[in-house]
């Protein structure tokens, strides 16, 4: 079970053929879902066609798998921000930096 033929096919779909991405995204996130990179990627597709639940659920288990990955927080954020939930975007930002000031950029 190898899920990072999928999720490139996913990455490399997501602008010319969403719905395509779509389904390689989620075949990556069957295939490996302890894989940080494929909850991302299928939030950002989520994210594209407006399914911001869907997204935050996706950066959640995210969040879960690798709590110290900057890029979850920071989609997070913006995927809070998008919804109107202000308060949890800058929760979620403010982690952000605390994990970049720890870490650096991963």
């Amino acid at each position: 079970r190898f899920s990072l033929p999928d999720q490139g096919m996913a990455r490399l779909l997501t602008d010319e053929a969403p719905s395509q991405a779509l389904e390689f995204a989620r075949k990556a996130v069957e295939l490996e879902p302890d894989v940080d990179s494929n909850h991302l990627i299928l939030a950002k597709i989520y994210e594209r066609f407006g399914r911001f639940s869907d997204a935050e659920q996706e950066l959640q288990t995210a969040e879960r798998v690798d709590p110290i990955n900057a890029a979850s927080r920071f989609m997070l954020a913006r995927i809070y921000s998008k919804a109107g939930n202000h308060k949890a975007a800058e929760a979620e930002l403010e982690m952000f930096r605390k994990i970049n000031r720890t870490y650096g950029s991963q």
